[in-house]
């Protein structure tokens, strides 16, 4: 879904390509419009309204895209993180704790939790959901126990 844009750019530029070449028999145009198409379909991408595309360049980061469709420059740019910016729930349970008068308790929760900063989610964290998730039931056992 996210390269359709993309894959539709190239079906117009091979389709160009081809009307040129039946028109003027000449292969300079079509070449030229093939060229354009794999270039489009290479670096035209989409993120969803509630997505944030990660963009490095050469390994560093560049910059956030998103939403909508923008463009990079092919085998120089990469999308490392597309990033949901939504509300997002995570069940977890503290398995059995202890009380802090010894008493032993089974506890489930659900975390509702939401990415703000998108860019230090993506690069300062190896993996932001399950660090969400643990640092969520650590506290949930601190605070029962």
């Amino acid at each position: 879904m996210r390269k359709g844009i993309a894959a539709l750019a190239f079906i117009v530029c091979l389709a160009a390509a081809f009307g040129s070449y039946i028109v003027t028999q000449h292969p300079a145009a079509p070449i030229v419009l093939v060229f354009l198409g794999v270039y489009l379909l290479a670096s035209l991408e989409v993120a969803a309204e509630w997505e944030r595309a990660v963009v490095l360049r050469a390994g560093r980061f560049q910059q956030l895209k998103g939403p909508g469709v923008f463009s990079i420059i092919p085998i120089v740019d990469s999308i490392v993180y597309y990033i949901d910016q939504r509300v997002t729930t995570t069940p977890f349970s503290a398995d059995q704790t202890l009380t802090r008068d010894g008493v032993p308790i089974n506890v489930d929760a659900v975390l509702f939790w939401q990415v703000k900063e998108p860019t230090r989610a993506a690069l300062e964290v190896a993996d932001y959901r399950k660090a969400v998730q643990w640092a969520a039931q650590t506290a949930l056992r601190e605070v029962i126990g």
